[in-house]
C-alpha cells in the first residue's frame, strides 16, 4: 500500500445493542398436550388456557453452549436488576395498570414475577396474565425457567411443568444484539419461551368436586352424567431407538429406563379439557378408576420434563370394565451411567463385593477439552448424567485419577433396537442381549461388530456385556475370526489399564454405562500429568494459576508440549 496510503478497517460498533427475551406461562389442561391451545374467547383474550400470574421466572447464562450453566443472571447489561419490562403497562382499552407488579422491598434480585391475572381493579381480565419481558441483556444463550411464587405454594397448590423445548425444565433461548421481541422459526412470530403447567386439583374437579358439578356428579345436583363406573389401567415404558439404517422403534416394555423421574397422565376427550390426572406408580403402572366410558385420549409426562409429550398423546377407547393399555415414550436427551470402584480382583469390571470410591470428579468434556458437564460419585462410587443432549457428536467422559490408578474400564454401548430382555422369548431366540447391567435399558446384541484392524488395542471384547469370565489381566479376547464378519460379540468391552478418558455418543432415549476400574497409587507411582492447550485470547484473573478455559477460548490441537525436570545447578 505504501508508507502514505490510508486503510479503513470496519468494526463492529460498540457497545453492542442489548437484546431482551418474551417468556408465557399458561395453564396447560385443554387439552392437556404441551402446546397453548388458545381459545374460547370473544375478544384479545384466550381463558380456556389463561397466562398465569403468580409465577416467576429466572435467566441461567450459558455462555454461548449448551452444558451446565455459568449461574444465574440477577442483572441486566446496565447493572441494574432484572425485571418484568411490563409492569406499569397501560391498557389502551380501559386505561388500567394491566401489569400491576409491586416493587420488591427484601432486597432479593434475579426473580422476575409474571403479569398478574387482573388488571389494577382487581377484576378486569389482563391480556398480559402470564406474561413476561426482560429487556437490557446481553447477547447470548440462555435457559428460561419458571416456578410457582411463594404465595401459591403457601396455598398448598400444586404445578406441574408439562413442557420442554428439547428436554429438561429450561427452555434455550439464542438472543442476538437487538433481538426482537418476538421469536419467528417457523410461521408466524410468538414468544420466544412458552412454558406450560397443569394443575392436578383443577383438572381432578371436573370429574368429581364439592359443588357437585363434575362430569361424574348426579344430574341433578349440575353434573353430567349418573354414575361413571369403568377403569383405565395402563402402563409406561420406554420407546428405544433402532440404528440406522434400521428405522424401527421398540418398546421395552418396562418403566426402568425412566426410574429416575416421576410419571403422570393426563386423561380427557381429544380437542377438550382434560378431566383427570394420575401419577404413576414406581414401575409406571397408572389406574383411572370410575371414570366414564368413551372414546379419549391420554397424554404423558413427567417431574424433570424428560419425556417427549410435545403434542404426542395415545388414543384410547374405555368401555364398561376395566380396559388395559400400554403406552411407550421418547426421552428428549440421552444418558449415561458411571461407576468408579476399587478393583481388588483386577479384572476391570465392577463386581458387587468391590466398594464405589466416593467423590471421585468425573466430568464430561466437549473434543477441544473445554468441561461440558460436572459430577462427582457418591458414596458407593456412581455418577449418572441424565438429560445430557444428543449433540449426534463425540464427547469425552474422564473420571479423576489424582488419587487412584485405573486398572481397566468396562463400557457399555447401547446398540438400539430390542432392549436386553424385553420380552421373555427374545433372549431365546437370540433377538435380544441377556445382561444385568442393561437390562430393560439398553441393547447389548453387537450386530455390526467392528473388524480386529478397529478395535481399540490391548482391550478385551466381551461375548455377552456384562463381561462376566473375562478379565484385562487375561489380554485381548476376540471371539471369531478378523474380518467384517466376525460374530457373536456384545457391546461389552474392557479397555486396558492406563485409560482415563472414553469417547461417548448418545442419541434419544440411549443408555451407556461405563465402570472405571481403579487402585490406589503405589509410593512410587503417580497419575501422570494431562492437560490441553488453549489459545488465550483474555486473561479473567491476574494470578496464572487461577485461569481455566473459557468458553469462547477454543482448543489448540497437536501442539508439542516439553516436560523438563528442575535439578539443583552447579553453583547450588
Amino acid at each position: 500500500l505504501g508508507a502514505s496510503a490510508s486503510l479503513t478497517v470496519s468494526l463492529q460498533p460498540t457497545p453492542l445493542p442489548t437484546a431482551k427475551v418474551t417468556v408465557f406461562v399458561f395453564e396447560d389442561d385443554n387439552p392437556l398436550n404441551g402446546e397453548n391451545d388458545a381459545g374460547g374467547g370473544v375478544d384479545i383474550l384466550a381463558p380456556n388456557e389463561p397466562g398465569l400470574g403468580g409465577f416467576e421466572v429466572k435467566l441461567f447464562d450459558q455462555a454461548g453452549g449448551l452444558g451446565d450453566n455459568t449461574g444465574q443472571i440477577t442483572y441486566d447489561m446496565f447493572g441494574q436488576p432484572v425485571a418484568n419490562a411490563l409492569a406499569g403497562y397501560k391498557d389502551p382499552a380501559t386505561g388500567l395498570d394491566a401489569c400491576p407488579l409491586t416493587a420488591r422491598t427484601d432486597g432479593l434480585i434475579g426473580m422476575v414475577p409474571t403479569c398478574p391475572t387482573y388488571e389494577s381493579d382487581g377484576t378486569t381480565m389482563s391480556p398480559l396474565a402470564g406474561q413476561v419481558v426482560i429487556a437490557n441483556l446481553y447477547p447470548g444463550l440462555y435457559e428460561v425457567q419458571s416456578y410457582p411464587a411463594a404465595d401459591r405454594i403457601a396455598r398448598g397448590e400444586e404445578w406441574l411443568q408439562t413442557n420442554t423445548l428439547d428436554g429438561g425444565k429450561p427452555h434455550e433461548a439464542f438472543l442476538k444484539p437487538e433481538e426482537p421481541a418476538y421469536f419467528q422459526e417457523f410461521g408466524p412470530g410468538g414468544f420466544h419461551v412458552v412454558i406450560g403447567y397443569a394443575n392436578p386439583k383443577i383438572i381432578n374437579d371436573r370429574l368429581r368436586n364439592s359443588h357437585g358439578t363434575g362430569l361424574c356428579d348426579p344430574a341433578p345436583a349440575g353434573g353430567g352424567l349418573q354414575g361413571c363406573t369403568a377403569t383405565l389401567k395402563g402402563s409406561v415404558s420406554s420407546a428405544h431407538m433402532s440404528r440406522t439404517p434400521d428405522q424401527r422403534i421398540f418398546s421395552s416394555g418396562s418403566y426402568d429406563a425412566y426410574s429416575f423421574t416421576q410419571c403422570y397422565i393426563g386423561l380427557g376427550a381429544p380437542d377438550e379439557p382434560d378431566f383427570a390426572l394420575a401419577k404413576c406408580n414406581a414401575d409406571g403402572t397408572f389406574e383411572f378408576d370410575n371414570i366414564p366410558t368413551g372414546d379419549f385420549k391420554i397424554t404423558v409426562f413427567d417431574q424433570w420434563n424428560d419425556l417427549m409429550l410435545d403434542g404426542l398423546v395415545s388414543p384410547v377407547k374405555v368401555a364398561a370394565g376395566t380396559t388395559t393399555v400400554n403406552f411407550p415414550v421418547t426421552q428428549w436427551r440421552t444418558n449415561l451411567y458411571t461407576r468408579s470402584f476399587l478393583d481388588t480382583n483386577g479384572d476391570g469390571v465392577s463386581q458387587a463385593a468391590e466398594p464405589g470410591l466416593p467423590l471421585v470428579a468425573t466430568n464430561i468434556r466437549y473434543r477441544d477439552g473445554s468441561y461440558g458437564f460436572f459430577n462427582n460419585t457418591d458414596l458407593n462410587g456412581y455418577a449418572g448424567f441424565n438429560e445430557v443432549f444428543p449433540f449426534m457428536n463425540w464427547l469425552v467422559v474422564e473420571a479423576d485419577t489424582t488419587r487412584y490408578k485405573v486398572t481397566g474400564v468396562h463400557t457399555v454401548n447401547d446398540a438400539g433396537g430390542l432392549n436386553d430382555r424385553a420380552t421373555s422369548t427374545c433372549v431365546g431366540d437370540g433377538s435380544c442381549g441377556d445382561s444385568d447391567i442393561a437390562a430393560n435399558t439398553a441393547a447389548t446384541r453387537e450386530r455390526n461388530s467392528l473388524p480386529l484392524p478397529l478395535r481399540v488395542p490391548g482391550a478385551v471384547y466381551c461375548d455377552n456385556a456384562d463381561c462376566a469370565g473375562f478379565s484385562i489381566a487375561n489380554g485381548p479376547y476376540y471371539n471369531g475370526t478378523s474380518g467384517a464378519g466376525v460374530t457373536g460379540l456384545s457391546t461389552g468391552r474392557i479397555d486396558p489399564p492406563g485409560t482415563t478418558t472414553e469417547g461417548w455418543q448418545g442419541l434419544l432415549g440411549l443408555n451407556d454405562y461405563a465402570e472405571f476400574a481403579m487402585k490406589p497409587l503405589l509410593p512410587n507411582e503417580n497419575g501422570g500429568i494431562k492437560g490441553h492447550v488453549i489459545y488465550a485470547s483474555t486473561r479473567p484473573f491476574d494470578d496464572p494459576a487461577l485461569l481455566l478455559q473459557l468458553s469462547w477460548e477454543p482448543g489448540v490441537p497437536r501442539v508439542k508440549v516439553n516436560l523438563y525436570q528442575e535439578v539443583t545447578a552447579p553453583d547450588g
